[in-house]
């Protein structure tokens, strides 16, 4: 289900976080050290992956499976009342504040085993928003602009942006790079109603194209903030793309964690949260921006992207094609 390979024995995920780990650690870039990072205007983008499997603490953890895993695995009494509490503290170190819980407080039961699995996300534009343009306007619910949702805060920049509006159809493409780094958030604004949603595979295929069609784009984009958690949609993702024996509660599933006997997956849960504005993004697990664009000046002809109505966005590490 997953496409790795190999003999079971390491953790095949773990070089492509330490890779994007080192590379984006946060550090200082105008030669302030730690003692100064309040100081610093100039930081590398940061990203923290962090995993940890609950088991509750009234089974035996499998020796094997525990050298294999290390410090990721994390035991507790499910049954507690302070058991939720105990994974939130994790969540919220783990994403530095940003997402203070991701269970409800008290006992974990009848779950037994959980899987949690955090982003941290903060990075700087290439190019940043004048603060001073940022003004008020109408957000709507789709591209007929029939219906307004709210008013929102517009971020606005008229400049040079890969950008195309032939590359998927239907469609207005639009790269934002962040600062000094091969990371950047795509957004994809659908021209017209009902349009499907547009693939992660897609935006990456068409990556190349929109780098050679860069050009002068009036930006308008709002700026956001939201939290979601997926728990029942994405157990049934998992569920549908044939991870199905990891929830079998008949003998099977898990049957290397625990003395106990096999152990079946009771829930996956990821919670994001993202926050975009003028400097860059900040996200936690997940994270979400838009812009408001400034019109362009008269005497030049460019395309616009207006982004207000609902967009799909996609922060992309170009050198690994991560997204």
């Amino acid at each position: 289900v997953l496409g790795l390979c190999g003999d079971g024995r390491e953790l095949l995920w773990e070089e492509t976080v330490d890779l994007l780990s080192s590379k984006y650690d946060g550090s200082c870039l105008n030669g302030f050290g730690a003692a100064d990072a309040m100081s610093c205007s100039n930081r590398n983008s940061f990203i923290k992956v962090s995993n940890s499997i609950w088991i509750d603490n009234v089974l035996t953890i499998q020796p094997t499976y525990e050298a294999a895993v290390g410090d990721l695995v994390k035991t507790a009494d499910f049954a507690s009342d302070q058991a939720g509490a105990e994974v939130n503290a994790w969540v919220n170190q783990s994403t530095l504040g940003l997402i203070e819980s991701i269970v409800e407080d008290g006992p974990l039961v009848p779950a037994t085993v959980i899987a949690i699995n955090t982003i941290y996300f903060h990075a700087l534009w290439q190019d940043q928003f004048y603060e001073g343009g940022t003004t008020t306007d109408l957000f709507y619910t789709d591209a007929s602009r029939s219906d307004t949702v709210s008013s929102v805060r517009f971020m606005h920049k008229a400049s040079w942006f890969p950008y195309s509006d032939t590359a998927i159809e239907g469609h207005q493409v639009i790269e934002l790079g962040y600062y000094r780094s091969m990371l950047s958030m795509i957004v994809v604004l659908p021209a017209w109603t009902d349009m499907n949603p547009v693939s992660a595979v897609r935006v990456l295929d068409i990556l190349p194209q929109l780098g050679r069609e860069a050009q002068k784009v009036a930006l308008a984009l709002p700026k956001f903030k939201f939290e979601v958690t997926y728990a029942e949609q994405l157990d049934e993702a998992l569920k549908n793309v044939g991870l199905a024996a990891a929830y079998d509660f008949r003998p099977g599933g898990f049957c290397g964690l625990v003395e106990e006997g096999c152990q079946f997956l009771s829930k996956a849960i990821q919670k994001t949260a993202i926050e975009v504005d003028e400097m860059g993004t900040v996200a936690a697990a997940a994270t979400a921006l838009m812009l408001e664009g400034a019109a362009p000046p008269q005497f030049e002809q460019v395309p616009l992207f207006l982004a207000d109505h609902p967009f799909q966005f996609f922060i992309v590490d170009e050198e690994t094609h991560i997204v």
